[in-house]
C-alpha cells in the first residue's frame, strides 16, 4: 500500500538532460520553464525579458518570479530544513531517483541534512546529491541546500566516514590556541573542498560559541571510593545477569536466542545509532527484518521500506541532543571536553577573528555556512547546553560578540539555540522566543539573512508541542529537523489558514530565503 500524499496544485517539472557523467550546468536562472509565473500561464515579453537593472534589482526581479509561482503549500514546504527521510519515507536514504522527485513534489523543502548513514562512497555520494539538486531544481527552479555538520575535530559526518577518502581537520579549539586566521581559513577551504567534491553546498559546521579550555575536575578520594564501590556492585549485576541469561530453562525455544545474538550482517538499531554519531563508515544501507504489515512496500530506489521506521533520524553532529553519551562512549571523553574542542577559544576577539576568516573562505569556495549557536552559551564544564547563566551584559559584551563578527563577514544563515536564556527570555528555547529572534538578532544586530532553529527533535524540545509555528512566531525562517515534519508542517499550514500566522509573514520568510540561495548557492555542478 502505497503512503498517502497530499493532494497539492500539480508543480510544473522542468525537465534537464541529464547524461552519464556530472551535468555541466544548469539553465540561467531567468530561463526556468516556459512561463514567467503569470497566472495565466502566458510567457513574458521580449521586452521585459531583454530589460536589464542592477545585480540587485535583478535579483528582487529573480525572487519576485520565484514567488508568484509558488503556492501557499510550496511556500510552507521551503520553511522546513530535514534530513531526506523525513519526505521519502525510507529508512535510510542512499539514492535520490524518482522517489525523491516525487517526494520534492509534494514537498518541495528548503534544504536536506545527511548523516553518515546516507553515504556509502564517494561516486554514490556525488551521484545521489547531485540528483537531489536537480530534482529540487526541477521542482521549483530554486538551488536546494545539501548540508551536513561538518565541524573538524570530533564531529564530523564526512571525514570520520573511511568509504569519503577526506582528511579530517583540526578542532576549531586547536586552531583558535594557535591564533593564526591563516589556518582557519584554511581550515575551512579545506572542509569546503571536500564537501563540494560530492556535491554537498551547505555546512552547519561554524561554532561561534565560547567556552574555557577545557580542565578536568579532580575527585575526592570519597567520592573515588563512592564511584568505584559503585562499579563494583554495577560489574556483579551484570554477571549475576549473564547467569540468568545462559542458564538452561525447560522450555526456552530460539527466540531469546535471538533477542540476545542478531543473524549475522544485520545490526541492531542502537548499533546503527552509535555508528551515525560518529560519521562511522557504511557501506550499504541493511535490509530491515521481514514485516508482515500491509503497509510495507519496498522502494525501488533503496530497497528499503516506504515507511518510516520509527528512528529518530540522527547525524554525526549530535552533541545537542540526548544521543551524546554515546559518542562520549565512542570517543572516550567527557562531555565538557567535547563542548571546548568545539569553540575557538573563550575569548571573543579570537572566536570573531577566527569565524571571521573562515566565513571569507567558505564564500570563495561557493559552500554556504550556517553559524550557530546564537546568542551564544558560555559553556560549562560539564557540557550542559540546555540552559545559559549569561547575564545580559555578558550577552552582548561577550557571547553575542562572535555572532556581530560573522554578520560583518556576510554569513547568510544563523542558526539560534535551543537552550534557555534567562536573561532574554525566561525558560523559553532562545529559537521560540521573539526576544532572541526578532529582538536580539534581527532588529539589535541587523541581521537580513536566513535565521534557523536549532533541532527541533531532539530531547531539549520534546515538551514544546507546536515548536514549528512558535519559531516562525518568534521571528525564525527555517525549521530544523522536527520530530515529524508532517505534523509540523500541516500545524503551520493550519495557523496560517486559522491563525496565529497570516500570509505575509510565510512570504517574508521564503522571501528571505530565496535571495539568500540565489546569493550564495552555486548552480552549477562540478566534478
Amino acid at each position: 500500500m502505497e503512503t498517502n500524499k497530499p493532494s497539492y496544485p500539480a508543480i510544473p517539472r522542468r525537465t534537464f538532460a541529464i547524461g552519464m557523467g556530472w551535468a555541466a550546468s544548469l539553465f540561467a536562472l531567468g530561463a526556468w520553464g516556459c512561463t514567467d509565473g503569470k497566472s495565466d500561464g502566458t510567457p513574458s515579453s521580449n521586452a521585459e525579458a531583454d530589460s536589464e537593472g542592477s545585480p540587485e534589482e535583478e535579483l528582487d526581479k529573480q525572487v519576485k518570479q520565484a514567488m508568484r509561482r509558488m503556492s501557499m503549500e510550496q511556500k510552507v514546504a521551503q520553511l522546513f530544513f530535514v534530513p531526506p527521510e523525513s519526505i521519502t519515507f525510507v529508512k535510510t536514504v542512499v539514492a535520490a531517483s524518482e522517489a525523491t522527485l516525487e517526494a520534492l513534489q509534494h514537498y518541495p523543502v528548503g534544504g536536506f541534512l545527511y548523516s553518515a548513514a546516507n553515504f556509502t562512497s564517494s561516486d554514490q555520494a556525488a551521484t545521489m546529491t547531485t540528483n537531489a539538486f536537480l530534482h529540487g531544481y526541477n521542482v521549483n527552479g530554486l538551488p536546494l541546500m545539501l548540508a551536513v555538520n561538518e565541524e573538524g575535530g570530533y564531529l564530523n559526518t564526512v571525514a570520520d566516514n573511511d568509504a569519503l577518502g577526506a582528511i579530517a581537520q583540526p578542532s576549531a579549539r586547536e586552531v583558535g590556541n594557535d591564533g593564526d586566521t591563516q589556518k582557519a581559513g584554511d581550515r575551512a577551504h579545506s572542509i569546503a573542498n571536500y564537501l563540494s567534491a560530492i556535491g554537498l553546498n551547505t555546512n552547519i559546521g561554524l561554532v561561534c560559541d565560547m567556552c574555557s579550555e577545557y580542565a578536568p575536575v579532580e575527585s575526592s578520594p570519597a567520592e573515588d571510593a563512592e564511584e568505584a564501590a559503585s562499579e563494583e556492585n554495577a560489574e556483579a549485576v551484570e554477571a549475576t545477569e549473564v547467569e540468568s541469561e545462559t542458564a538452561p530453562e525447560t522450555g526456552a525455544g530460539t527466540e531469546a536466542e535471538a533477542e540476545v545474538e542478531p543473524e549475522a550482517g544485520t545490526e541492531t538499531s542502537a548499533e546503527a545509532e552509535a555508528e551515525s554519531d560518529v560519521g562511522a563508515e557504511r557501506t550499504d544501507a541493511s535490509e530491515p527484518e521481514a514485516d508482515s504489515s500491509p503497509e510495507k512496500k519496498p522502494d525501488a530506489e533503496t530497497g528499503q521500506d516506504n515507511k518510516t521506521s520509527g528512528r529518530k533520524n540522527v547525524t554525526s553532529e549530535e552533541a545537542e541532543s540526548d544521543e551524546d553519551q554515546t559518542i562520549y562512549d565512542k570517543l572516550d571523553i567527557s562531555p565538557g571536553e567535547l563542548m571546548s574542542s568545539r569553540s575557538f577559544s573563550n575569548d571573543p576577539a579570537v572566536v570573531s577573528a577566527m569565524v571571521s576568516a573562515e566565513i571569507e573562505s567558505y564564500t570563495k569556495s561557493s559552500v554556504m555556512t550556517i553559524v550557530k549557536h546564537f546568542p551564544g552559551i558560555a559553556c560549562p564544564q560539564d557540557g550542559s547546553v540546555m540552559y545559559s547563566l549569561a547575564t545580559d551584559a555578558a550577552l552582548r559584551d561577550k557571547n553575542m560578540l562572535p555572532f556581530t563578527a560573522a554578520i560583518d563577514a556576510g554569513v547568510p544563515a544563523i542558526m539560534v539555540s535551543n537552550a534557555s536564556i534567562p536573561c532574554v527570555a525566561g525558560e523559553t528555547p532562545a529559537c521560540l522566543s521573539a526576544s532572541v529572534v526578532t529582538d536580539l538578532l534581527r532588529d539589535e544586530l541587523g541581521f537580513e539573512g536566513i535565521i534557523m532553529t536549532d533541532r527541533l527533535d531532539n530531547d531539549i524540545m520534546a515538551t514544546h508541542k507546536g515548536a514549528a509555528v512558535d519559531a516562525l512566531r518568534a521571528g525564525c525562517d527555517m525549521i530544523f529537523c522536527p520530530a515529524d515534519f508532517e505534523s509540523s508542517y500541516n500545524q503551520v499550514l493550519d495557523a496560517v489558514a486559522h491563525g496565529p500566522l497570516d500570509e505575509e509573514r510565510i512570504n517574508e520568510s521564503v522571501r528571505r530565503i530565496i535571495r539568500i540561495k540565489l546569493q550564495s548557492l552555486p548552480l552549477s555542478i562540478k566534478q
